[in-house]
């Protein structure tokens, strides 16, 4: 990891920081390890480019860091087979595992849509 960072105070880079620190150390990096260390850089860069835009630099000072960044994510994804983030939630299919509405709220339903449609009956005999 050759880039200065912009903030040395963020949280993300302190840890990248410590992390790249003690791999140093160590012989043999864990898979874990690794993608841990390929997230922190891709956070690390998010950062960066936050912050040049903050400080309103024109996109031409950050645009490389911006191509790295995404060269790192195309890489993570290529390497773990999944994209770099908090893993979504997969949605349960519609209609699937809902429960039928209740009696009451159905009534409130119908009297909702009647009332609806009554607005909307006086809506036209009035533009009429």
């Amino acid at each position: 990891f050759e880039r200065p960072l912009v903030n040395r105070e963020d949280t993300y880079s302190k840890q990248l920081l410590t992390l790249l620190t003690s791999q140093t150390h160590k012989t043999k990096a864990t898979m874990s390890e690794s993608e841990e260390v390929m997230t922190l850089k891709i956070l690390a860069f998010g950062e960066e480019i936050s912050a040049a835009k903050k400080a309103g630099k024109p996109k031409a000072e950050w645009e490389g860091t911006l191509q790295e960044m995404l060269a790192l994510k195309t890489k993570f994804k290529e390497t773990f087979g999944r994209d770099c983030g908090p893993q979504k939630k997969e949605k349960a299919a519609t209609g699937e595992g809902e429960q039928e509405a209740s009696d009451k709220n159905k009534e409130k339903r119908a009297a909702k849509a009647a009332a609806k449609a009554e607005k909307e009956a006086k809506k036209v005999a009035q533009r009429a």
